[in-house]
């Protein structure tokens, strides 16, 4: 990394108030597979920036390469086991932007039906 790129990566945790650090720290356990305990953490995460943005503060999740970098791990405190997953960028809100004109989406473009006889009411569950 040459010297520019390292300033430039050192303050890169200055832009916003507040900085996140978001690890995982899986636990075996038979009930609960690690791609569920990730899952769980991103749901926790993701609430936590809905809460952000309705108390008026705004969020971002960043994540990057940096993420393994021995350095990285070591600053951060993660350990043998632990998963960095990015940091949470929390400040406040840039004023508004005006929005363009979109047509709204039409969602079967997105969806679809699974076999003939899904287009009723599910009743067999």
């Amino acid at each position: 990394m040459t010297g520019s790129d390292r300033d430039r990566a050192a303050a890169k945790p200055l832009r916003a108030p507040l900085l996140v650090g978001i690890v995982l720290r899986p636990q075996r356990h038979y009930k609960v597979p690690e791609w569920e305990q990730l899952a769980a953490a991103t749901a926790v995460v993701i609430q936590l920036c809905l809460l952000l943005h309705e108390a008026g503060w705004s969020s971002i999740w960043r994540t990057g390469p940096l993420l393994d970098a021995p350095p990285v791990r070591a600053a951060m405190d993660v350990t043998e086991g632990e998963k960095l997953l990015g940091w949470l960028y929390v400040g406040r809100p840039d004023p508004p932007a005006p929005r363009p004109d979109r047509p709204p989406a039409d969602p079967r473009a997105y969806l679809s039906v699974l076999g003939a006889e899904a287009t009723g009411p599910v009743s067999r569950w």
